[in-house]
């Protein structure tokens, strides 16, 4: 039987870095990462992928697939791996990201809570390995080294450290320029990329997508966890905390007295 790794976490989590860390350790390990293009494993393309991922009898294949929508209970085989971030930074990346409005950022954001938690309940049926983002961003190598002890294909630290380097945000940056200059080039000459090279953002603008790992323009950019305070408006900042208080506490992203400070005396978003 194929081997069927899900990664179904909130948007702007580190899911496409998971995605790729998984992909590279089944490589490794032998298995033929499926899809064989990285980005028909995603997006539009996921729910295909995630069909013939299902049939695939085929020993030595290892069907990786990524999304953020909610799934029912897997099909037996599949094993899950999530992860979390402070919704407010989720709120801030998601906006810049998919360069949405304010409203639409905050209701994305509110839904991907909900879906979190409908994968924990799904955890104590299934095997789901939960990452939280900061340590995928300061502990890399660390989690690599999780995620394929959790697939039962342990690296060693070197090797952990190999595909950390490889999926690096500076690393990263720089396969995606080089898109985005081929992209331009090609276009100058009047040669335009086909609709699966490209993603829509709200704005109408477009992403360019890198086909062998799934990154997309603007998945590195700038912005550092804690930017929120001053990035979001204070209207939207408040609609968050009165929704979510509780569970920013619960997971430790925040106090009562921080979540009280931004909830109180705050208007609702309705004109931003």
């Amino acid at each position: 039987m194929a081997l069927r790794v899900l990664v179904a976490t909130m948007p702007r989590a580190g899911s496409t870095w998971i995605f790729n860390a998984a992909r590279e350790i089944c490589r490794l390990a032998g298995y033929r990462p499926m899809p064989e293009q990285a980005a028909h494993a995603l997006g539009e393309r996921f729910e295909e992928a995630f069909r013939k991922a299902i049939r695939d009898p085929r020993r030595r294949r290892a069907w990786v697939l990524k999304t953020h929508r909610h799934l029912p209970d897997p099909p037996e085989g599949f094993r899950m791996i999530a992860a979390i971030r402070d919704p407010r930074d989720v709120l801030v990346s998601f906006a810049r990201f998919t360069r949405c409005d304010w409203r639409h950022a905050l209701v994305a954001t509110l839904n991907a809570v909900k879906v979190a938690e409908k994968r924990r309940e799904i955890a104590t049926r299934y095997p789901v390995l939960e990452l939280a983002y900061p340590r995928i961003r300061d502990r890399p190598e660390a989690v690599v080294e999780t995620i394929a002890a959790f697939l039962d294909l342990p690296v060693d630290r070197e090797t952990a450290a190999e595909i950390a380097t490889r999926f690096a945000r500076v690393t990263v940056a720089r396969r995606i320029l080089e898109r985005e200059r081929e992209v331009a080039v090609g276009m100058e000459a009047g040669r335009f990329p086909r609709a699966e090279e490209l993603v829509r953002n709200f704005d109408q603008s477009f992403r360019v997508i890198d086909r062998a790992t799934g990154f997309q323009s603007g998945h590195v950019s700038d912005y550092r966890d804690g930017d929120w305070r001053s990035c979001a408006p204070p209207p939207v900042l408040a609609a968050l905390h009165r929704a979510l208080g509780p569970w920013l506490v619960e997971n430790g992203f925040a106090d009562a007295h921080e979540v009280a400070r931004w909830a109180e005396e705050r208007p609702e978003p309705a004109a931003v």
